[in-house]
C-alpha cells in the first residue's frame, strides 16, 4: 500500500491545482502562495519517495509531468487574469507547450515515436517559470520584500529560457524524425 503513496501525493496535487487558480484569480495571494509552496514540497516529496524506496510506477511517470504542467498552466492563467503577470509571457508559455504537444502527437501518429524526454533547457525553463510565478505571488503579498524586486529579471530570464527550450525541442524533434528508426515506427529513446 505504501508504494502507492507517491501517486496519491501527486493526485492530491492535481486535485488542489484548480483551487490554487481560484485563489489567485480572486486575489487571495496569501493562501495561494502557501498552497503553491505545499505543491512544490509535495512534488519533491513524491519524487524522493519514488526514488528512495523504488516505488516508481508507469502511472507515476505519467501523472507527475501532467501535475507539473497543470500547475504551471493554472498559475500562468490565474496570474494573467489577476494582472500579476503580463499576458505576453502567458501566451509564450502556452504556445511553446502547445507546439511541443502537437509535435509529440504528430511524431507518435506518423512515426510511432513514443519517447520525447525533457531536455535540460526544458527543465531550466520550468524552474524559471515556477520561480516567476512564485515571485509574482510574493510581490503581491509583500511588495517591499527584497526578492520582489527580482521578479522583472526572472520574467525576462523565464521568457528567454522558454523561447530557447522551444527552439531546442524543435531541433531535437527534427533530428529524431530524421533518424532511420523513426520511419520504422520504433520508439526513440
Amino acid at each position: 500500500m505504501l508504494r502507492h503513496l507517491p501517486n496519491l501525493i501527486t493526485s492530491v496535487r492535481i486535485l488542489l491545482t484548480p483551487y490554487l487558480g481560484f485563489l489567485i484569480a480572486r486575489g487571495q495571494y496569501r493562501p495561494a502562495f502557501f498552497l503553491l509552496m505545499a505543491a512544490g514540497l509535495s512534488d519533491g516529496l513524491d519524487g524522493w519517495l519514488s526514488r528512495r524506496f523504488h516505488w516508481q510506477s508507469d502511472l507515476g511517470a505519467r501523472l507527475d509531468p501532467i501535475a507539473d504542467k497543470l500547475l504551471l498552466a493554472t498559475l500562468f492563467l490565474g496570474l494573467g487574469f489577476a494582472g500579476a503577470l503580463p499576458w505576453w509571457i502567458v501566451i509564450l508559455s502556452f504556445s511553446r507547450d502547445l507546439l511541443i504537444l502537437a509535435f509529440a502527437a504528430y511524431a507518435w501518429r506518423a512515426h510511432g515515436l513514443r519517447s520525447f524526454p525533457p531536455s535540460i533547457w526544458g527543465k531550466l525553463s520550468t524552474l524559471l517559470q515556477l520561480l516567476l510565478c512564485g515571485g509574482a505571488l510574493l510581490r503581491n503579498l509583500w511588495p517591499d520584500f527584497f526578492l520582489a524586486a527580482l521578479v522583472p529579471t526572472v520574467l525576462y530570464l523565464s521568457a528567454a529560457a522558454t523561447s530557447w527550450s522551444g527552439i531546442d525541442y524543435g531541433l531535437t524533434g527534427a533530428r529524431m524524425l530524421r533518424r532511420p528508426d523513426a520511419s520504422a515506427g520504433t520508439s526513440a529513446d
